[in-house]
């Protein structure tokens, strides 16, 4: 084996696809074999995993690359580290553009994609297709230099992203309860209880609860409070707070009456209910979905972590189903498509040995195929085309699509590039690429088809009869076939699709950032869980006490001039 590895330092996007267009050639050892596999170490901020990449992704880099990935998740001064050894890794991928990757930049440690002709040799497909998203990236580097290439690409930057804000709710229980109607949060909180009287137990017998959150993805504000805040006012994140682009209007996170301490109020109604999992502060992600899949919650706002974890062929057959159920005056939010990309960076570390392989496996990955792989799985096992183009899930595919858990064992998958039979391994969920990010938009075209999105809720083969009784009783009752075409004919947001380049905070403001930030977090998870009003109150009082001495204004003064540099229509 190696006694020298490649990393990948993955941060925030998805790979896409195209077969190894420039002759991708194992790795050799030291005795000149040309059978050993190349060992990635990939250093992921956005991660959920742990170790080595498994399943049919595991296979599809054998086959294409001679890679094995190694994914190391992002944790508390991980990131330091790896910069005070002066190697990031080989392939480096960031959760935002913002201080971390120009620091990266300025200490030399990211690859110059035009060096050496990388890009042009080495990656073809996304020089030829994504002259935007590069130009982008030119743009925020300061060097007029490109070190990578932004997630989230679109083909079409007249759109908007799909609803992923789908209010998704136990359709079967709230069948039994007559439809009641839920104009406002009250409604919500009431249905909830409503459902926990009929239906008390999950699948295993265990207690079910209105919601199960995770703080694996809490940055500046407890992400599920703050998103629950965006589906409802349709405001976006932005720093310590959110954002109302159509009125100009920035709503700091302490706001007396605001969307971010309303929809912590909202989780603590619900914990004073006894309808909070309290495993939330501390679970993880996969902990969460594990739940979901098992019916132990009434309701997402997400609709991965709702009706995709939930809706089985097992459940669908039993009349069970989340679906979308949207309050009367929820506004939900959705986001611009952008031919220039989002924040979380591709890059490659400059200290790599294996730059063309490491460009080869990001071109792979933002190509057609590579996106598909990632969404779906393997082309011919999981996925396909049919005569005319269009995109269809096998019946294999369908129902590791929508039930992730399923076992790959005794399915084989024969390489179309090397003639290769492998014998699948592990769950469908356990062998999607861990590094949690895309290339792509899944609401981009898909160019490979005849024209549909790589989102599978557009494809022709999806827009069907009803799939079953309870099904067919949603669309009856509100008067569609699908989720999107549902939540278009509410009230929603559009937050335009801006490239845009996070500032660099001094180290006084970074060190009052950091402060507040765990403040808000560790107190906003305490709150929650308070057992009375006069306690949340006590708490939410304590908090804004403790940041205010922190450096809050200092904080809110700065996210408003961010947000006024990316938005431009600032009006407080």
């Amino acid at each position: 084996m190696f006694k020298k590895t490649c990393s990948i330092f993955l941060s925030a996007a998805l790979l896409g696809a195209c077969a190894c267009m420039t002759g991708c050639n194992p790795g050799t050892n030291e005795s000149g074999g040309e059978d050993d596999l190349i060992t990635l170490q990939v250093y992921s901020q956005l991660a959920n995993w742990n170790g080595m990449q498994t399943g049919f992704f595991e296979t599809l880099m054998e086959d294409k690359f001679g890679v094995k990935l190694n994914i190391i998740p992002d944790a508390d001064g991980t990131f330091a580290t790896r910069m005070e050894k002066g190697n990031l890794g080989d392939i480096v991928l960031w959760g935002n553009n913002g201080v971390n990757y120009t620091t990266a930049i300025a200490d030399n440690m990211l690859f110059d994609w035009e060096d050496e002709d990388l890009l042009t040799k080495h990656g073809p497909y996304i020089k030829e297709h994504f002259n935007d998203a590069l130009e982008a990236n030119r743009e925020i580097n300061g060097d007029n230099k490109i070190y990578g290439i932004g997630h989230g690409i679109a083909g079409n930057n007249n759109d908007h992203q799909s609803f992923f804000y789908t209010w998704d709710v136990r359709w079967d229980l709230y069948k039994q309860l007559g439809y009641p109607i839920i104009n406002d949060l009250d409604d919500y909180v009431q249905l909830m209880k409503d459902m926990k009287e009929i239906c008390p137990t999950d699948d295993n017998g265990k207690s079910t609860y209105a919601a199960s959150l995770w703080p694996d993805w809490d940055e500046n504000l407890v992400m599920y409070v703050k998103s629950f805040a965006s589906a409802y006012y349709g405001y976006d994140e932005m720093d310590m707070g959110l954002y109302d682009t159509e009125n100009g209007i920035y709503h700091d996170a302490l706001e007396t009456n605001g969307p971010y301490l309303t929809a912590l109020k909202f989780f603590n109604k619900l914990y004073q209910a006894g309808l909070i999992d309290p495993d939330s502060s501390t679970q993880t992600y996969d902990q969460m979905s594990s739940k979901v899949q098992n019916g132990g919650t009434f309701f997402s706002i997400f609709n991965y972590s709702g009706s995709t974890a939930y809706n089985s062929v097992d459940h669908v057959n039993a009349g069970k189903m989340m679906c979308s159920l949207v309050p009367n005056d929820a506004k939900v939010i959705s986001y611009g498509l952008s031919t220039k990309g989002g924040t979380r960076i591709w890059s490659i570390g400059s200290k790599t040995q294996y730059p063309e392989k490491c460009m080869e496996i990001i071109n792979y990955l933002a190509t057609p195929e590579g996106a598909m792989s990632i969404w779906y799985g393997l082309k011919g096992v999981h996925w396909d085309y049919d005569e005319n183009k269009n995109i269809k899930f096998t019946d294999f595919g369908r129902q590791c699509y929508f039930e992730p858990s399923k076992l790959q064992t005794g399915t084989t998958w024969t390489s179309p590039d090397t003639g290769k039979t492998y014998d699948l391994t592990g769950t469908f969920n356990d062998g999607k690429l861990q590094v949690n990010n895309i290339v792509w938009d899944f609401d981009a075209i898909n160019p490979d088809s005849n024209n549909e999105r790589f989102n599978y809720q557009f494809w022709k083969s999806e827009q069907a009869a009803a799939s079953s009784d309870i099904e067919q009783d949603w669309r009856t009752k509100t008067g569609f076939n699908d989720t999107q075409s549902y939540i278009e004919s509410k009230n929603y947001s559009v937050i335009p699709g801006v490239s845009f380049g996070e500032g660099t905070r001094d180290a006084e403001l970074s060190l009052k950032w950091n402060n507040v930030r765990n403040a808000i977090v560790q107190l906003s998870w305490q709150a929650m869980y308070a057992d009375s009003d006069s306690k949340f109150n006590s708490l939410i009082n304590q908090m804004t006490i403790q940041c205010k001495g922190y450096g809050y204004n200092d904080c809110v003064t700065w996210s408003k001039e961010e947000t006024q540099r990316k938005f431009g229509n600032l009006n407080n």
